[in-house]
């Protein structure tokens, strides 16, 4: 039976992996999803700070998998200024993180692409604000904090082996997995950039009642692998088919021939699986709470 791997820390990510859509869901879901999410923000109107504990909010560039080597230092690079101007605008001092605190608090701030980047060949870059469910406070003074990098000669600049004409990429707020220092879920470096306080927080765990069919049960062929995809977990612990996405390890060649089949035939059996998984819910001070994971699962490894 396939099994997931134990010891690995569910967190908040936000990755650039290839979607892999399965379907919208029923209006009725969309109705208790709604109901789940309104009850959601009324508990959390009710969580209190004490106990509490000081947690790190990172920045870091999210880039598409195909972006050549030097693009994607430079989205660091400016990620890496944008950090430092927002640390200035939150009033940090030397090496010392600032408090987002009273401007900045826990509520709405996750894992989440918040400004885009586009940067052209000849010309100077845009940005613009993606997600409505950060902060809008912290996202706006991310906007400004990229405003003022760019004006101070810390801005983008056309690396001369991209092609094209334009390129983008995002920067995300970035969370550490609870009881680690650094945030889980990329390879891209993440630069420490303020802190906030949060309640007590849980993360989601497998209930372990179910598991992936191993496609070669039984049969003479027992070949081993390894699925990795990220999802959300919503508050109620079903998976949100809609954000289901299948992670590749980037700089990773794909398999070709029967090994690619023998993957395809895993990676097909886990999307099978995942809208019928159940979780118990992340919490935040008690509150169940939506929360995206990446789950490792390996099929062909005995239990």
């Amino acid at each position: 039976m396939p099994k997931q791997r134990h010891g690995t820390p569910w967190s908040f990510v936000a990755t650039l992996a290839v979607c892999i859509a399965l379907g919208a869901t029923s209006v009725e879901a969309q109705s208790v999803d709604a109901k789940s999410a309104a009850g959601t923000v009324a508990c959390l109107d009710t969580v209190s700070l004490t106990p509490s504990k000081q947690m790190l909010v990172y920045l870091r560039a999210g880039v598409a998998d195909s972006a050549d080597t030097g693009f994607a230092q430079m989205a660091d690079l400016f990620t890496q200024s944008a950090s430092q101007h927002l640390r200035q605008l939150l009033h940090g001092k030397g090496s010392v993180l600032p408090r987002g605190e009273p401007v900045i608090t826990w509520r709405h701030i996750e894992s989440h692409p918040a400004l885009g980047v586009t940067v052209y060949r000849e010309g100077p870059p845009t940005f613009r604000s993606l997600s409505p469910r950060i902060d809008s406070v912290a996202g706006a003074l991310l906007l400004r904090a990229a405003h003022d990098a760019q004006a101070a000669g810390d801005g983008t600049f056309w690396p001369g082996e991209t092609p094209g004409d334009s390129a983008r990429f995002v920067i995300e707020f970035a969370l550490p997995t609870l009881g680690q220092a650094f945030p889980y879920g990329s390879a891209r470096v993440a630069f420490p950039t303020f802190s906030v306080m949060f309640p007590p927080f849980s993360p989601v765990t497998a209930t372990g009642t179910s598991a992936p069919a191993d496609p070669f049960a039984g049969s003479q062929l027992q070949p081993t692998g390894e699925v990795v995809t990220d999802f959300e977990v919503d508050s109620t612990g079903h998976v949100d088919p809609s954000t289901i996405s299948e992670v590749w390890p980037v700089g990773k060649e794909r398999p070709t021939g029967q090994a690619l089949a023998t993957y395809n035939a895993f990676l097909k059996s886990v999307m099978r699986w995942l809208p019928t998984a159940t979780f118990i819910p992340a919490r935040i001070g008690g509150c169940p709470i939506r929360q995206r994971i990446r789950e490792p699962i390996t099929f062909g490894v005995s239990q």
